[in-house]
């Protein structure tokens, strides 16, 4: 029996429906799938009331009878929902929204059940459709696409869907382009670029030449990201601050790349001068070339003092830079008592190093997973000092009055060779 493929289309005459259109129509006649579109710019759909009687008065049927009921009914018998939309604030088009808060919640029952520690809603019929979304940019918008995968992702959920997936077109692509897109998601979700084809920057933001705690943790995101088949480039931000041409080198490798990691130390409560300087020339790079796909960024910052929250204002420029730069921000780590891990490797930490390791794996797996990664995984982690704070302190005190023994004995610590003179 052919798979039945529901279509709720909210383009309306939105630039590039058609292009969308023609390719979900080519890919069903190709699969052999039957095929009910339904344009939403010709139903009438009223604003859901939040009454309930679908699953009180009326079980199973909305309590206004208008176009809505058609969705519900199609909706119970198909095999794949389909829902094709302009992306508004990151989510689905007005219309679209209006027809999913009718047409679905009657084919779920009021009751509730306890799913991969989420709480759901049963299913009314016994067997609930696959889910596919498809939207529609003027062109690449990390944030947007971001959202938008994760509001589909939290749909499908909901949906109790088998398998799900979300995919974007831009508006300027070309039919085949369109086509690749579609096909991507009617695949739901297999991986349409292998991981060993993902391409990752890595930023090293310490102006150290050698044996710094942001490329003792540059060095293990690498080793992850290489267990996942991903290539890695690494670059030096001070030099790209400093010489035009290691600049430019550096712009087009991010252009180039699917993703962005920066590693830095904490300075004055915000990222080192020359960091800022360096982000602050790329992203000038990116707003006079606009990147034309989506691309992923994290940082991973740490601090001298043993609380990891020191480098919440850091991350924070980071996720803004991101922001501005047509990121998709993936959340960052901050990490608290740096020097615990001068001069280690973190897998000689042990245990030690498990919570910076963890952090690391868990953003790793963010930059080489097949779809965009939900919003919800863009969260900040932090990795607190590895010892109690009274003991790094100790060993803090004691390394400084080390570091001031001199071959004509210790210098002064409290020196004040710039103090006011007495008149």
């Amino acid at each position: 029996m052919a798979e039945s493929w529901l279509v709720l289309d909210a383009f309306g005459d939105a630039r590039g429906g058609d292009a969308v259109r023609r390719a979900l129509r080519a890919r069903a006649e190709g699969l052999g799938a039957s095929l009910e579109m339904l344009r939403l710019d010709a139903m009438s759909i009223a604003p859901c009331r939040g009454c309930f009687g679908c699953w009180t008065r009326t079980p199973g049927v909305c309590a206004v009878d208008d176009a809505a009921r058609n969705i519900t009914a199609a909706l119970a018998q198909a095999d794949v929902l389909i829902v094709l939309t302009p992306i508004v604030f990151g989510g689905y088009a007005p219309a679209l929204k209006a027809a999913v808060d009718r047409g679905v919640l009657p084919t779920l029952l009021p009751h509730f059940q306890r799913l991969h520690g989420r709480t759901r809603h049963f299913a009314r019929y016994e067997k609930t459709p696959a889910f596919v979304a498809i939207g529609l940019l003027p062109g690449a918008c990390a944030d947007m696409e971001q959202l938008f995968a994760g509001v589909a992702a939290r749909n499908a959920a909901n949906l109790l869907s088998p398998f799900h997936a979300s995919a974007v077109a831009y508006a300027p692509m070309t039919q085949e382009s369109v086509e690749a897109v579609v096909a991507g998601a009617l695949d739901f979700g297999k991986e349409s670029m292998p991981a060993s084809a993902r391409r990752i920057v890595l930023l090293h933001g310490s102006p150290r030449k050698k044996h710094s705690v942001s490329d003792g943790f540059a060095a293990y995101a690498g080793k992850t990201l290489n267990a996942a088949g991903a290539e890695v480039e690494s670059f030096d931000l001070l030099g790209a601050a400093q010489d035009e041409e290691a600049f430019t080198e550096l712009a087009a490798a991010v252009d180039a790349a699917d993703g962005v990691w920066l590693f830095s130390p904490l300075y004055a409560d915000q990222l080192p001068g020359h960091t800022q300087a360096a982000l602050t020339r790329l992203l000038a790079w990116r707003k006079e070339v606009p990147p034309r796909r989506s691309q992923r960024f994290s940082a991973v910052i740490n601090c001298g003092f043993p609380e990891s929250v020191n480098n919440d204002a850091a991350l924070a420029m980071c996720r803004l830079f991101a922001q501005q730069a047509g990121f998709a921000w993936l959340g960052g780590c901050g990490v608290g008592g740096s020097g615990f891990y001068e001069g280690r490797s973190l897998e000689a930490l042990g245990w030690f190093g498990r919570r910076a390791r963890a952090a690391i794996e868990r953003k790793a797996e963010l930059f080489v997973a097949a779809r965009m990664p939900d919003i919800a995984a863009s969260v900040d982690i932090a990795a607190p000092c590895p010892v109690p704070a009274w003991l790094y302190l100790l060993f803090a005190e004691w390394g400084w009055k080390k570091a001031l023994g001199g071959k004509n004995g210790a210098r002064d610590s409290h020196a004040r060779p710039y103090a006011r003179q007495a008149t």
